[in-house]
């Protein structure tokens, strides 16, 4: 299974209702493709991994690089490993609003106890070093 994670900043920052449509938009898209991953966006800040076959991750990271909304695209890390890190999510996203989105097909909380849990059983593979070095750096 190939991953990719990167780093970008939004040229400015979302309102709920964009990203609310970022969401439906990627989930529909990476269903199509096979492609799992999670999208955490704070303040501006965005770290996004995708994982799938090499081939379709890596279109959609061209497609997502060609994106107007961010800027400073800095591809992180890549790599093969042997299963999906998020396998249920077509893409699991992390909003300011937390009360407005709990109910919002492929919302992830990423204050509650059991989604920070789930990481630190997967804490040694790199990218998950890098996703729980965002969540502690943006005090997610």
């Amino acid at each position: 299974m190939y991953y990719l994670i990167y780093v970008s900043s939004a040229t400015e920052l979302l309102e709920e209702a964009q990203l609310t449509e970022i969401l439906k938009v990627s989930r529909k898209k990476n269903l199509e493709d096979g492609i799992t991953g999670i999208l955490i966006y704070m303040n501006g800040s965005i770290i996004q991994l995708l994982e799938g076959e090499e081939e379709t991750v890596n279109q959609a990271y061209n497609r997502i690089s060609g994106d107007s909304r961010h800027t400073g695209i800095i591809k992180i890390k890549d790599g093969t490993t042997e299963d999906r890190m998020f396998p249920d999510w077509s893409m699991g996203f992390r909003s300011i609003s937390v009360e407005e989105y709990e109910n919002l097909v492929g919302y992830k909380n990423t204050r509650a106890y059991n989604f920070r849990k789930s990481f630190e059983n997967i804490s040694d593979h790199p990218a998950m070093l890098i996703l729980n070095s965002f969540i502690k750096n943006n005090r997610i």
